[in-house]
């Protein structure tokens, strides 16, 4: 057997080979990733001029909030506090007191608001928001959308009854282990 031929018919069909499916499946799926990203940018700016959220950062909700802030009328605040929580429309279920912990659960989360102030200091209180629960898959995690636009309500209620209010956030560390497979 003549091995020139056999190279010779290799090269033939090779060249003779039809690529376009590749690459137009290699180009929609460019086409798919490009539009994933310029629909996510787009939803984003739309929350923040509509003032629903606050641009942050890419993983703000593995981070722990501290308010600080003097409120003249706690009642009106707490009342306050619950109706923009409620407004966000994000929030399956609310359970708690402002005088100790308020707890919120929605789509793959659950957070906790905590009041961390001993009540010696009059008309001041501090709090502590943090998600405590969250689930992820290989598709999704927490819905950031809705955390972040809870988290705006709860700073933006701060704000109102305190402009002075003092916002430090911290790190949290997290246990667990994720599921590739």
């Amino acid at each position: 057997m003549d091995f020139s031929r056999v190279l010779m018919l290799a090269d033939l069909h090779r060249e003779t080979k039809n690529l376009t499916p590749l690459y137009l499946g290699l180009g929609f799926l460019v086409f798919l990733i490009v539009l994933i990203i310029v629909v996510g940018t787009v939803r984003t700016n739309i929350y923040v001029s509509q003032g629903k959220i606050i641009k942050r950062k890419m993983y703000f909700y593995k981070m722990k909030y501290n308010y600080v802030a003097r409120i003249e009328d706690k009642a009106a605040f707490f009342a306050a506090l619950t109706d923009a929580v409620k407004a966000t429309g994000v929030v399956s279920y609310m359970e708690g007191d402002y005088e100790t912990q308020m707890n919120y659960s929605g789509k793959r989360w659950q957070a906790s608001l905590i009041r961390t102030d001993d009540g010696e200091i009059e008309k001041v209180v501090s709090f502590s928001f943090q998600l405590t629960q969250y689930s992820q898959s290989r598709y999704a995690g927490p819905n950031v959308y809705h955390l972040n636009m809870l988290l705006t309500a709860i700073e933006k209620t701060f704000l109102a009854f305190c402009p002075n209010t003092r916002i430090t956030s911290e790190a949290i560390t997290w246990k667990g282990s994720s599921k590739f497979f």
